[in-house]
């Protein structure tokens, strides 16, 4: 049997039209709303009876919205009723055990057997006939005492509709309101609604209003959670009634796995100029069952799909190498494919690029609900350990709060760079965080692995190098004879064409991934070998595109469209490239904070660059490529004034994370 509760986003449909329900009131009807925009309020009795009179049906697809909507119920028993109820349904049994096995719907006979079996019990007062009848439908086909408990247990005087309606107004001006008005302020208002109402009403009889006790045992009759949300706020009111739910399980290593970013508490420096760019964010990711921390992606820009890939990319390999980082004195235990990765509800993890990878590596992707980071609180935890264990202790530190930070001249100190910063971070993590006892598990997090891995084979990818195109941002597009086209730039070669002559009129789309850290190629899958390949930029961009990262690329097309409209060429770019490189390295030395950082995004500054040596080296490369202007070196008559790098913090792509691309 399908089973619900009225709870948020259930849909029930009406002929053409669904309604979904948003939310209730505080007097415990329904909120509903259509697909165009209509609302309805319903009583939850007048919603079912719809349903019972197939005038509206449930959207069983629905269901599933949140989990919290199926629910197994356990049927109440007769203990759960009040003492006098439960006495009046032991009576009305006695009669119908008696009655059932040759009940005959004829009055005669009812009365008859009624009547004995009243003598035989003692009982003073004989049920009539009505009653019997009325007994032998609730309880022929269940045979189950409940159903003859008195049904009128929240029978009472029913309110005029007119003072309802008067009252329900009062409550949602006055009352369910953030200056938390008074009961008294509600009665006032409603006593003037009433005389009001009456004035509009000569010569009828007029409406009495109810006394002050009345409306206040109203007001307490209100549902409290509505009323809290409204007079004390959605959190305040949702930390008033939060309980304890116990903490989310994981059986063996890497079955859950966390992830969640967060500013680090410190200043960065950049060792050209040694001035601060800022607090870097950092991504980490860590094994719920053991608490080991897989791995970590620290970067300038915001959070992004690259900064969650890159730092499940570290999660799931091995971390030898990183002895070759610093010197250490253990080895990192943690590595593996995770059977699930538990995120928070931001934009950047419901990216397609995200969701695309975990699928490929039959990761299942847990989203966890918006504001309340008790869902993932490994990772939260964590976090706050190395903030105050690590970041709290180092130079240039921010602390967590202005009070602990007090007079602390935190750009003065800075001295800590990203490199040193990714090593120190490795360092703690590897030789003492894993090795420290910890309150929970009960020992250390290197122990409880090791614990868990006795009985568990621990996958790793087949082809590691899958990772870095695995990581890269999903793209399609259709191959034509100068190749694909990305953003205004040509990407073709043998292989790719091969795949052209192999479709139908010369026309195929191919699935292609891209890199936000370099846009000089771009790997494209071929179906038939079910495998990606190689295509480089064409030889008209190769200038242009070496050392070139996807947002600077992005910036330079759109500061070129903006002065040169559609009259642009190659030379523009490169001239505009040059210009804006130079804008990085002065935006380096600049005085305010925020262009250094700024600066730094662009520049992809961060923790891969002390990971891989390879990426170090085209970085390394990219660096020197760029061309030296000199502070005598002004821009020719034909340059023009670029002005302030603007932000392009998180994806360039609105596909991935939804920010505006500009042009």
């Amino acid at each position: 049997m399908i089973r619900f509760t009225f709870k948020k986003g259930l849909v029930f449909r009406e002929g053409l039209k669904r309604w979904t329900i948003i939310g209730r009131t505080a007097f415990g009807k329904v909120k509903l709303e259509c697909d165009e925009g209509e609302p309805r309020t319903m009583s939850r009795d007048e919603l079912y009876q719809a349903v019972l009179l197939n005038t509206m049906s449930i959207d069983e697809q629905s269901l599933n919205v949140d989990p919290n909507v199926l629910f197994t119920a356990v049927p109440r028993d007769l203990s759960t009723f009040p003492k006098h109820h439960q006495q009046s349904a032991r009576r009305r049994h006695i009669y119908m055990q008696r009655l059932t096995d040759s009940f005959t719907d004829t009055n005669a006979w009812i009365r008859e057997q009624t009547a004995k079996i009243a003598a035989e019990i003692g009982d003073t007062v004989v049920p009539s006939v009505s009653s019997i009848k009325r007994w032998w439908r609730q309880y022929r086909y269940t045979r189950c005492v409940t159903k003859l408990t008195d049904r009128r247990t929240n029978s009472g005087r029913r309110r005029d509709d007119v003072i309802q309606m008067l009252f329900e107004e009062a409550v949602h001006e006055i009352y369910l309101d953030p200056q938390k008005r008074s009961g008294q302020d509600v009665y006032g208002s409603l006593v003037e609604k009433v005389n009001q109402y009456n004035k509009n009403r000569p010569g009828q009889t007029p409406l009495a209003c109810p006394v002050e006790s009345t409306v206040y045992r109203w007001l307490r009759n209100l549902d409290q959670d509505i009323v809290d949300a409204a007079r004390l706020g959605k959190d305040t009111a949702d930390r008033k009634t939060r309980w304890v739910k116990g903490m989310a399980t994981a059986d063996f290593p890497l079955h859950r796995v966390e992830i969640d970013h967060t500013p680090l508490d410190v200043l960065v420096i950049d060792l050209a100029t040694n001035l601060p760019l800022g607090r870097p964010w950092i991504t980490v990711a860590i094994d719920r069952y053991s608490r080991v921390i897989l791995g970590f992606y620290i970067s300038f820009r915001t959070p992004s799909a690259q900064s969650v890939l890159q730092c499940l990319k570290r999660a799931i390999l091995p971390k030898a190498g990183w002895g070759k980082i610093v010197d250490l004195h253990r080895e990192h235990p943690g590595y593996g494919i995770p059977h699930l990765v538990a995120v928070d509800n931001g934009m950047e993890l419901h990216a397609e690029a995200v969701q695309m990878v975990c699928g490929e590596m039959g990761i299942s992707m847990l989203y966890c609900p918006a504001g309340q980071p008790e869902f993932k609180g490994a990772v939260e935890r964590v976090i706050g350990t190395i903030q105050r264990s690590v970041m709290h202790k180092l130079p240039g530190t921010v602390f967590s709060c202005v009070d602990e930070r007090g007079d602390y001249p935190a750009e003065q100190l800075a001295a800590i760079d990203l490199k040193t910063l990714t090593q120190i971070l490795i360092k703690w993590i590897v030789d003492e965080y894993h090795h420290t006892p910890h309150r929970t598990l009960g020992m250390t997090p290197a122990e409880k692995w090791q614990q868990g891995i006795a009985n568990v084979r621990i996958e790793l990818p087949a082809y590691p190098q899958q990772l870095d195109v695995l990581t890269g941002l999903p793209e399609s597009r259709t191959v034509w004879h100068y190749g694909v086209e990305l953003d205004g730039l040509y990407y073709n070669n043998e292989h790719l064409q091969v795949l052209r002559s192999r479709a139908r009129n010369y026309r195929t789309q191919v699935q292609l991934k891209r890199y936000e850290d370099d846009v000089s190629y771009i790997h494209v899958f071929d179906d038939e070998a079910g495998s990606y390949f190689k295509v480089p930029v064409t030889q008209r961009f190769a200038n242009y595109a070496e050392g070139m990262t996807l947002h600077q690329h992005l910036l330079i097309r759109q500061r070129t469209r903006l002065t040169h409209g559609n009259k642009w060429n190659d030379e523009h770019l490169l001239r505009v490239k040059a210009e804006i490189q130079s804008m990085i390295r002065e935006s380096l030395r600049a005085k305010k904070l925020r262009d250094r950082k700024r600066a730094a995004s662009l520049d992809i500054t961060d923790s891969e660059q002390v990971f891989s040596d390879e990426s170090s080296d085209r970085r390394r490369s990219r660096n020197s490529s760029r061309p030296r202007i000199r502070e005598s070196q002004q821009p020719t008559p034909d340059s023009f004034d670029m002005g302030q790098i603007p932000d392009l913090n998180g994806s360039p792509n609105p596909k991935y994370q939804g920010d505006a691309r500009g042009y």
